[in-house]
């Protein structure tokens, strides 16, 4: 609104990251029906807007009814991390993490009710009963104190490792065997993509967003059903076990596909060509 009250002469490119039905599930009717008003009218408004992934595209076609030509999907861009010894208090669960004489699975992202952490910890009890393994979760946020007392309650504080926001986060790719994520619903998923750089094997709940789409037809991981502990599970120990595998070499190149040279290049064609 502010942009065509200005009469600027920039294109104006939006960009959504979540599925808002999924984002914003907690409104009560009248406030869902007012952001599908107030949405409608102004996304209208963009010159051009982006979804980063096709679920994102249709939730907004099926909630919001908003299609058209200026509604396109560009996937999210990924840089790659890199090492920061600056203020990290990260050695002591680096040290633990590199001499540990077993599997080491591991999972990032923030400590909120989205990323479903509590499924994750109940699949990798399971795990535990067969494999000699520990799970690492780096991430802070709101969750962050309650994930750490359901892990006490399970009685795995010694085979699961929360060391909080990383400023080290590649050596936790470095050091790690497998990638997990547990999440309840996904804009993207971004660390799926970190993870294919390493050349991690990765089992993702085959949540809404990005998933399905970064792996593949289980191309490029092992994608298991929301909600069950014991599928997350099997997802895992089939890797685990060597009854699925994946090249390393085609991991790492999955992951340039979502460069910022290959990405940026497609709003480049957008911003000029509207497509």
């Amino acid at each position: 609104i502010a942009h065509k009250l200005s009469s600027s002469s920039s294109t104006l490119v939006f960009s959504d990251h979540n599925p808002l039905s999924e984002q914003y599930g907690y409104f009560n009717f009248f406030q869902k029906a007012l952001m599908r008003i107030f949405t409608n009218i102004s996304y209208r408004l963009a010159d051009h807007h982006v979804s980063v992934s096709n679920d994102i595209r249709n939730d907004l076609n099926k909630y919001f009814k908003l299609s058209g030509p200026k509604f396109v999907v560009i996937n999210n861009l990924v840089t790659f991390p890199k090492s920061n010894s600056l203020h990290s208090n990260d050695s002591g669960h680096l040290d633990r993490i590199k001499n540990f004489q077993g599997y080491k699975i591991l999972s990032v992202g923030q400590m909120k009710e989205q990323k479903n952490h509590k499924l994750l910890i109940d699949a990798f009890k399971i795990i535990s009963k067969s494999f000699k393994a520990i799970l690492i979760i780096v991430g802070s946020g709101d969750m962050q104190e309650e994930t750490k007392k359901y892990v006490e309650a399970n009685n795995l504080s010694n085979q699961v490792v929360l060391p909080g926001h990383s400023s080290q986060i590649k050596e936790y790719y470095k050091n790690a065997d497998l990638f997990a994520l547990s999440s309840k619903y996904e804009g993207f998923g971004n660390v799926l993509i970190e993870a294919l750089h390493f050349g991690l094997p990765i089992v993702s709940t085959n949540c809404s967003g990005g998933p399905k789409e970064i792996l593949g037809d289980n191309q490029h991981g092992i994608l298991v059903n929301n909600n069950s502990p014991q599928e997350l599970a099997n997802g895992i120990i089939q890797i685990l076990a060597g009854k699925k595998s994946f090249n390393k070499d085609a991991l790492i190149n999955r992951a340039e596909e979502f460069s910022p040279q290959k990405i940026a290049v497609k709003y480049l064609d957008l911003i000029d060509n509207g497509y």
